[in-house]
């Protein structure tokens, strides 16, 4: 196909494909450092330097990681 692309119009063909999301949405991980920590009795609290800014998903339409 290319090859008759290239005799007729007389320029060569070039295809780029970019994954679209259904294939990467899964393959990300956010990264980030543990800055503090809090005990209670009934569970332990994490701190972090990152926020839901960078991992809206979730509160968007409840996906899970």
């Amino acid at each position: 196909m290319a090859d008759e692309w290239e005799k007729i119009t007389g320029k060569s063909l070039r295809l780029s494909i970019e994954p679209g999301r259904f294939i990467v949405a899964d393959s990300a991980t956010l990264l980030c450092t543990i800055t503090a920590r809090k005990n209670t009795p009934e569970m332990t609290f994490y701190g972090t330097d990152t926020g839901f800014n960078h991992l809206i998903r979730p509160a968007l339409y409840g996906a899970h990681h």
